[in-house]
């Protein structure tokens, strides 16, 4: 009795890793713009004062529309005069 043998043809991994490429990097794409969403923080400051002492009320108003913001650090610093 004769064996039949069928061509099976092997089937390529290339389209399969191809998609996967695609996709990690649509989600890398996805990720990267809503993170680095390219809109820098607004910075208000109220009724500023020419000149600020130890005792002068200062306002700052600090907002971000898309992502919020997770912490705030204000300096103040003086030039040195010598």
């Amino acid at each position: 009795m004769a064996r039949i043998r069928r061509n099976k043809k092997k089937r390529s991994a290339f389209p399969l890793f191809l998609i996967l490429v695609l996709l990690v990097a649509a989600g890398g794409i996805y990720v990267f713009l809503n993170y680095f969403e390219g809109e820098k923080p607004v910075i208000e400051t109220n009724d500023l004062h020419a000149f600020l002492g130890k005792k002068t009320p200062l306002s700052v108003t600090v907002s971000d529309t898309k992502s919020g913001l997770r912490s705030i650090s204000i300096t103040i610093s003086q030039k040195d005069l010598a």
